[in-house]
């Protein structure tokens, strides 16, 4: 999804995952620091906090090249995420939310159930505490899943005003409950199962039953009504909301108007200043200050891993519109973990022939 791919480019991922890993079929756990691992299988896309740091549990199960399950915790953290499943693959993910948290627009409270398929775009924005399951089929699979009447009614479902497809969502219906519980039970059974010989044979049953799950979840959708996009005023404020985080995410060092505040983001978009803090409010949970100044915290720390030791904290610090030095380096350290001068010294210290 573009809007996403600009900000992608610049998503600094910390700390190295730790992993244990079996024979195959794989089954991987680790415990994160970064969000490097949040994508799913197939995924293409980035990631940004929204404040604070992140932390959550993840577990994978490969069955196959062409068949995973990934469960994820999200233990602590605000963070955005987009990006666009691959041509041809289908993923069917479940989600529960203590808080409201957003997909592509949509509110998902308390529980959703997402499907992607065959490259349409993909967003969300989530706050811990929240976890999920996600089924991926690679394209051989979700062929044999999808029906030509299934395959007509996903590639025009979560169509948006522009004409791109995004990530359809809805309640669970009874068949996407079974699928989820038979997610959750293969993932627990295959961690608590240490016998090669058993994870081969467990792995045949569980790729059939997935299978046949999915494929009545995707005929049970197909064949009802679809839940309407957003209605008018959710949608232009998602789109609004999009355009925002677009425009926020341009080099203030290059950009044609490199202070963007409240009124000349109002102005640009030819809309009340109550207007643009309602889209961001509702589509980020947070404010429209609140969101400017997570995004220049970003690319300030991109600017500080790709500075010399010719320029200074204090002239980054300005660039990206900080100009109390002090409050920058709470709110980098709030952010990230470390100060400013911290990252720095880490920088030239890995930089240095010999240490």
């Amino acid at each position: 999804m573009s809007r996403s791919d600009s900000a992608a480019s610049v998503v600094p991922l910390f700390f190295p995952a730790r992993v244990m890993q079996s024979s195959n079929p794989q089954f991987l756990r680790s415990d994160e620091s970064s969000p490097q691992a949040w994508r799913p299988q197939s995924w293409t896309g980035g990631f940004y906090r929204l404040f604070n740091r992140l932390r959550f549990l993840r577990k994978e199960l490969r069955l196959s090249e062409e068949v995973s399950l990934v469960g994820t915790d999200f233990l602590e953290g605000h963070i955005k995420v987009g990006g666009a499943i691959a041509p041809g693959c289908l993923t069917i993910g479940f989600y529960r939310s203590a808080q409201v948290s957003r997909l592509s627009g949509r509110a998902l409270d308390q529980q959703r159930m997402a499907i992607a398929y065959n490259g349409c775009g993909w967003d969300a924005v989530s706050r811990a505490p929240a976890s999920g399951v996600v089924v991926y089929f690679a394209e051989n699979p979700a062929r044999s899943i999808m029906s030509a009447r299934a395959h007509e009614f996903f590639m025009e479902a979560g169509r948006a005003r522009a004409g791109a497809r995004v990530a359809y969502a809805s309640r669970p219906t009874a068949m996407g409950a079974k699928l989820e519980c038979a997610i959750r039970s293969a993932l627990q059974i295959m961690e608590n199962n240490d016998n090669d010989s058993d994870r081969e044979k467990l792995s045949a049953w569980i790729y059939e039953d997935l299978l046949s799950l999915a494929s009545c979840v995707i005929d049970d959708i197909a064949g009802g009504a679809i839940e309407p996009w957003p209605g008018k005023g959710q949608a232009n404020r998602y789109e609004l909301a999009s355009r925002i985080e677009e425009l926020l995410w341009s080099d203030p060092e290059t950009a044609e108007t490199p202070l963007l505040s409240l009124d000349v983001v109002a102005s640009i978009f030819g809309c009340s200043r109550r207007q643009v803090q309602m889209a961001v409010l509702e589509n980020f949970g947070v404010g429209f200050t609140e969101l400017k100044r997570c995004i220049r915290l970003h690319q300030a720390f991109r600017a500080l891993n790709e500075t010399d030791r010719h320029q200074n904290i204090s002239m980054i610090a300005q660039v990206y519109e900080f100009d109390h030095l002090g409050r920058f380096a709470n709110y980098y350290m709030q952010m990230f973990g470390m100060l400013p001068s911290a990252q720095l010294r880490e920088r030239w210290r890995g930089s240095t022939p010999g240490s």
